[in-house]
């Protein structure tokens, strides 16, 4: 008894250690996998997926789903900055040629032009605090808003646009 039973307490965590080490290893590659992702920031990769029905293949999957809504938020963030300087890009250059002429010749001041080119700024500052709020899910307000009061306007102040009359259509919603 002396010797049996030390030598099979060693064989049973001998070979526990063994079963255990391989129930992990698929953990052990998730965790590898994930640290160069984090390492290298390219979202487009994903974990191993172990060919189980067990909690760590649901882990892996749940893991590949993550990455890939981080990658999508991500991709959003990238093509909202895009967006705004390039929609901020045309107002600034007007208003900054508008500045550089009334410094060269204060007589050629338009300053109505100027103005107007400010409120633009405003207003793509407003609408793109407005996306911001809602790609981070924030929900606008319920005001009831006519698309087609909200078109006749818009319409209205191009020139070459024939507008018609259309019975009103409420949504719910922000006039931005």
């Amino acid at each position: 008894l002396l010797i049996g039973v030390p030598l099979l307490s060693g064989l049973v965590a001998g070979v526990t250690w063994l079963v255990t080490g391989r129930a992990l290893r698929p953990v052990a590659g998730i965790r590898r996998e994930m640290a160069a992702i984090t390492a290298s920031e390219d979202l487009t990769r994903r974990v191993p997926e172990p060919d189980t029905h067990d909690e760590i293949a649901r882990l892996a999957r749940t893991t590949n789903e993550t990455l890939a809504a981080l990658e999508a938020a991500v991709e959003r963030q990238r093509r909202f900055v895009a967006d705004a300087s390039h929609e901020l890009r045309s107002p600034i250059a007007s208003l900054r040629t508008q500045l550089e002429v009334a410094a060269a010749h204060p007589g050629l001041l338009d300053l109505d032009g100027a103005v107007e080119d400010t409120v633009r700024l405003q207003h793509l500052a407003a609408d793109l605090l407005l996306l911001a709020r809602l790609d981070a899910g924030e929900r606008p307000s319920d005001n009831r808003v006519d698309l087609a009061a909200l078109a006749r306007e818009e319409a209205g102040a191009r020139t070459g646009v024939v507008v018609s009359e259309t019975e009103p259509a409420e949504v719910a919603g922000s006039r931005g």
